[in-house]
């Protein structure tokens, strides 16, 4: 009897295994999957205002013209959880973050501090950690009344044209995840770079969502995609916040050698310099840039070189220019003068804006510990106190045919 008892209950154990269910399933049809969300001060300056785009289908797969759109919500509330649970009172789905792939704050915000309106979507577990981190030149909300160059999705948009800067772009902004930037923040630095996004004066044709007008209560309206709205930019720099909120915009050669010495990826940009005696202008490919930087305790103080080397390659000549060996060494001085006045003009915005937004705080901390926990206390005051020298070293290569060493005819 005891046998058959215990048999049954193996069974009943066994079944169980086989009988199980979902039970915190959600339904697609129930979901609105979040693609992008701005987060502003409220007007009144008490708590933030939340704009999301959400994704949804327009046109049947069976009428043949079923394709994505981004619709727009917004909701105020005292911090960023409260003003999620109202957009329910204007969305009746439940929002879902995990394909969210862009996050922009608004200037005001940045400006407060950062880090306060970050901490929900640090925490939650819904949220990516390779969301893109944007801040908007002035307010987020007015990002998400443009257009994203040819996409109809702004949140997709934007994020092609960051991934497009990071692998195309003359090295003017580098894409920054919401995992960099809580990272940043964290570390002995204590500053990060965020590119930046404004309204531009070109426009472009609005999709009938973008043309409702009615973004504050989530309405689409019955525009016809006719009306023209302008067109979202990602400007040629970054912004630089420290743990304290905003503190300036990099442009320029100051931002271009504040990423290079980052170590950031830099191959693909162009450097375009003139010729010897105004016989034309030279693009040249960076490749093959390696920077390695040393930390030297030395009896005047804590010294960091810099030990930078690459290799550009000739894509274009512009004029009448021989490019013999005389000449070579001319455009390979030139491009050595070039990179480290790059440089130059980072150091003097690290020291003009008294923040370490060279990272020279976790690359002391790591190469010479003992020294960091003298200096970590009054960082960065102390980082003008550093001597930085710079070894800049470089080749050049021709690629094309074989006859363009020749000079060129007029």
């Amino acid at each position: 009897m005891r046998r058959k008892r215990m048999a049954v209950l193996f069974l009943f154990f066994l079944s169980s295994l086989f009988l199980s269910a979902c039970w915190d399933k959600q339904e697609l049809k129930n979901l609105a999957i979040v693609n992008s969300v701005g987060v502003d001060l409220a007007e009144d300056g008490e708590g933030v205002l939340l704009t999301v785009e959400v994704l949804h289908s327009q046109g049947t797969p069976e009428e043949g013209a079923a394709s994505l759109q981004g619709m727009i919500f917004s909701a105020s509330g005292k911090s960023v959880s409260e003003a999620i649970g109202n957009l329910a009172y204007v969305s009746s789905k439940h929002l879902f973050w995990p394909y969210n792939d862009v996050i922009v704050f608004g200037r005001a915000l940045a400006e407060d501090d950062l880090s306060r309106y970050l901490d929900y979507f640090i925490r939650s577990s819904e949220m990516r950690p390779g969301s893109y981190i944007l801040l908007a030149e002035d307010r987020a909300e007015d990002i998400f009344n443009g257009k994203a160059s040819i996409d109809s999705i702004l949140g997709s948009g934007v994020g092609d044209m960051v991934d497009m800067q990071d692998e195309f772009g003359n090295l003017y902004a580098k894409s920054r995840t919401l995992h960099d930037v809580s990272s940043a923040l964290l570390s002995p630095a204590g500053t990060v770079l965020i590119p930046v996004l404004s309204l531009s004066e070109q426009t472009g044709p609005a999709t009938p969502e973008s043309s409702a007008g009615s973004s504050q209560s989530g309405g689409s309206g019955e525009g016809g995609g006719k009306e023209e709205i302008p067109l979202i930019d990602l400007r040629k720099g970054m912004a630089v916040l420290d743990q304290d909120g905003y503190v300036s915009f990099l442009e320029d050669d100051a931002v271009r050698g504040t990423l290079l010495l980052r170590g950031e990826k830099t191959e693909g940009r162009i450097l375009t310099l003139p010729g010897p005696e105004g016989s034309g202008i030279v693009s040249l490919e960076l490749k093959r840039l390696r920077v390695r930087p040393h930390v030297e305790e030395t009896e005047s103080g804590l010294c960091v070189r810099y030990e930078i080397s690459f290799i550009t390659d000739l894509r274009e000549q512009n004029g009448k220019l021989r490019l013999d060996e005389e000449t070579a060494d001319f455009i390979r001085q030139a491009q050595n003068d070039a990179i480290e006045s790059e440089c130059r003009a980072a150091l003097a915005a690290a020291t003009d804006l008294d923040a370490d937004i060279l990272d020279l705080g976790i690359l002391i901390s790591r190469q010479a510990p003992k020294a960091w926990a003298g200096l970590q206390d009054r960082w960065p005051e102390r980082m003008q106190e550093l001597r930085i020298d710079l070894d800049v070293k470089s080749e050049l290569v021709f690629s094309g045919p074989g006859d363009i060493l020749r000079e060129r005819e007029e």
